[in-house]
């Protein structure tokens, strides 16, 4: 997220909410959501305007209450998962995040999940959802990309990756299976040499 976005939410919150918050409060807000990306902070102010109700004690939302705000992530990637499953069932497909692929895993994989229907979500979805916020908490990842147990597509020599945004639009793309790792390490390679600002 950039400083700019940061800086004018803050700033119409503590408007909204009447309270003003010196310079080093603030700093740890920063360090708190820098990471955060634009989309995902302007919708979590949204909820909070809509849903924080403020008291003598605490006028202002807390990190804590950002935080809770924020689990619009995990309604968007079970929408996610839900739409994936609709459109594409159970071929092999990426989510780009490997926190989902861990929590899918644990339920017995892909094809296990796209064949769940009304009545296996309803069994399992709050031990899913609850599985998924634990192992992105604490960013256990699962496999590059999950894969199918269905005949018909082990010759398909493509993953469809498929991610959405806050608004709850899909987009997805085909990539070989032969490139798909390596793309995945060069990222890795990319962000590590920026980091450390390696040539």
């Amino acid at each position: 997220m950039t400083k700019e976005i940061f800086t004018t939410g803050m700033a119409f919150l503590q408007e909204y909410f009447g309270k003003t918050l010196n310079d080093q409060i603030r700093d740890k807000y920063w360090d708190y959501f820098k990471d955060c990306e634009d989309d995902r902070f302007r919708f979590t102010l949204k909820r909070l305007i809509e849903g924080f109700q403020p008291t003598s004690i605490v006028p202002f939302p807390l990190i804590k209450d950002f935080k809770c705000h924020m689990d619009i992530d995990i309604e968007i990637y079970m929408l996610l998962i839900r739409k994936t499953i609709k459109k594409y069932g159970s071929k092999d497909v990426s989510f780009k995040n490997r926190a989902i692929h861990a929590a899918i895993e644990r339920f017995g994989g892909w094809p296990v999940v796209c064949n769940w229907g009304s009545e296996g979500w309803g069994i399992n979805e709050g031990r899913f959802v609850k599985a998924l916020r634990n192992y992105i908490d604490m960013e256990i990842e699962g496999t590059e990309y999950l894969k199918s147990t269905n005949e018909f597509h082990y010759n398909e020599t493509y993953v469809i990756e498929c991610t959405i945004d806050v608004k709850g639009v899909v987009t997805a793309k085909h990539i070989e299976k032969e490139s798909y790792g390596k793309i995945e390490n060069n990222k890795v390679i990319e962000d590590l040499s920026n980091k450390f600002k390696l040539k």
